[in-house]
């Protein structure tokens, strides 16, 4: 199980594994998502943040770095770049 709070925050950085939850990801506060500025993704890809075995809730804000949206799918929390 995996839990984030209101005033909690998940930093993750692109290119990196995702952080993966077996059971149950409870989610709230902001996701984070850096790059490396020197090998930056391509505009249109995307990256799987965290994976997880079923969800409750969101994250209440995402910063990603460069720009991008987050999206869940297919348990997991995805990061298309911008």
């Amino acid at each position: 199980n995996y839990t984030q709070t209101a005033g909690g925050e998940l930093s993750v950085q692109w290119g990196t594994t995702a952080l993966v939850v077996n059971s149950n990801a409870t989610l709230s506060g902001n996701l984070v998502v850096g790059i490396n500025p020197k090998r930056p993704p391509a505009k249109g890809s995307t990256y799987t943040a965290m994976t997880f075995g079923s969800l409750n809730g969101e994250f209440t804000s995402f910063t990603v770095e460069g720009g991008g949206t987050v999206k869940y799918a297919n348990n997991s929390v995805v990061v298309t770049f911008q």
